[in-house]
């Protein structure tokens, strides 16, 4: 196991990710916010002809993707990314997190443009902030400690990735990281709920260029974005794809997580390599997804986002205000780094507030996460600690909220409150 292998501050990152993961069925009586379940099923999978129940039935009413149908997911992922997909540079599959395992996998025998005379197995930049990569992708991907390495990411920006960031990464990577094959994930919009501009965007595309790395580039939460956020995709705005595989899905925007059928562009080479372990990924699958998938594509439901995107947005609004409210009531307030812009999620810094400190020594740090995620967890509050993203000389506290109300949000962020009263009284 992982576990095994790591340093003492990875290992400590991996075991807090995986105490999170199991927390909900250690605690099944607590408020769950910590999963990243969307909160509004779409129209088209209540109606009676849609919803086929998943039995060995329905898989096997599905023999392949029609042409017809895979003509038409390309042309929808081609008009989301902002330019024509060739056929030999697309993929159908099923899962973002497949789509980057197997990436993971092939990168090695991709040798073009700025990527060539990498030698070795890859390495994943696990940004700070990026909270899932320590025990999924961590826990299942790499093959030992030089596979996966920590990019610092910025306080001041809420944790979002930088050109700087990614130079500075690469500037001081250790002689073991030197000329190997190197994949960044890149979400837009971001778990923390930032959405990157233009200009973003291409900066970091051409630091990545310049360093060799390449982009797995991520938009599962696209159709959370705030109705006043202009939305900006990374394909459309870069001359070439050569170091970016692009991924299109649709199971956060619209409401159902087994509903994560995923369109692919990136280099005809890296497409070619990443097929034989996706040529297969109709057998996951079942008619009622493609059903779905059609009603998607055929825009029958463009009402259902538009309100969705407003309800997120709104319920956004109003934790920031509980969280400003319960903020009064302590010695020192709680913080909101970044006002997400998508999804339905939120960074809290609870790091003066519980210690009357700007920051910790991260081994300070990392006994105090583990001890404050299990005190609100034993006091009915599940939420994910961002020290598991590497985060280590703060306090910081992911709130997933899309499937809970606000009645349920604000009793959770009550026990967050009281328990950090216990700290300041000095009774934990």
């Amino acid at each position: 196991m992982l576990k095994d292998r790591y340093s003492f501050n990875q290992n400590a990152l991996y075991l807090m990710a995986q105490d999170q993961e199991l927390a909900p069925d250690k605690y099944p009586d607590a408020i769950n916010l910590c999963t990243g379940t969307p909160g509004f099923l779409n129209p088209a999978y209540k109606t009676p002809n849609i919803l086929v129940p998943f039995t060995d039935a329905a898989y096997q009413n599905l023999s392949t993707f029609s042409p017809e149908f895979t003509e038409n997911m390309r042309d929808y992922c081609a008009d989301k990314i902002g330019h024509d997909i060739p056929q030999d540079n697309f993929l159908i599959g099923v899962s973002t997190f497949n789509y980057f395992r197997y990436l993971v996998d092939v990168l090695p025998e991709y040798q073009s443009g700025n990527v060539k005379n990498q030698k070795g197995s890859t390495v994943v930049i696990s940004p700070q902030g990026s909270y899932l990569l320590w025990n999924r992708i961590g826990g299942e991907m790499v093959k030992s400690d030089d596979d996966l390495s920590l990019m610092e990411t910025q306080y001041d920006s809420g944790y979002k990735i930088t050109a700087k960031d990614i130079e500075k990464w690469a500037q001081s990577r250790s002689e073991n990281l030197q000329n190997r094959p190197t994949v960044l994930p890149l979400e837009n919009p971001s778990i923390g709920g930032h959405v990157y501009s233009a200009e973003e965007l291409i900066d970091i595309h051409a630091s990545c260029k310049e360093n060799g790395i390449f982009i797995f580039y991520d938009e599962v939460y696209r159709e959370t974005c705030a109705p006043c956020v202009e939305f900006t995709s990374l394909p459309a705005v870069i001359d070439d794809m050569d170091n970016v595989l692009a991924v299109t899905t649709f199971s956060k925007g619209y409401g159902n997580l087994q509903l994560n059928l995923a369109g692919a562009t990136g280099p005809s080479e890296v497409c070619e390599l990443l097929y034989p372990h996706f040529k297969d990924e109709w057998r996951k699958t079942t008619t009622n997804h493609i059903k779905m998938v059609e009603s998607i594509i055929n825009d029958l439901n463009k009402e259902y986002l538009e309100h969705a995107r407003t309800l997120y947005a709104d319920k956004v609004e109003a934790v920031a205000q509980k969280v400003e409210e319960l903020g009064k009531t302590l010695t020192a307030p709680l913080k909101i780094p970044h006002l997400p812009q998508a999804g339905y999620s939120m960074f809290i810094d609870a790091t003066k507030a519980v210690t009357g400190q700007d920051s910790l020594d991260k081994k300070e740090g990392a006994a105090l996460n583990k001890s404050l995620f299990e005190k609100f967890a034993q006091q009915g509050l599940v939420t994910q600690p961002l020290h598991a993203s590497g985060i280590q000389d703060r306090l910081m506290v992911r709130l997933v909220f899309g499937n809970n109300d606000q009645k349920e949000i604000n009793k959770g962020l009550d026990v967050m409150s009281s328990v950090i009263r216990a700290y300041e009284a000095g009774m934990t």
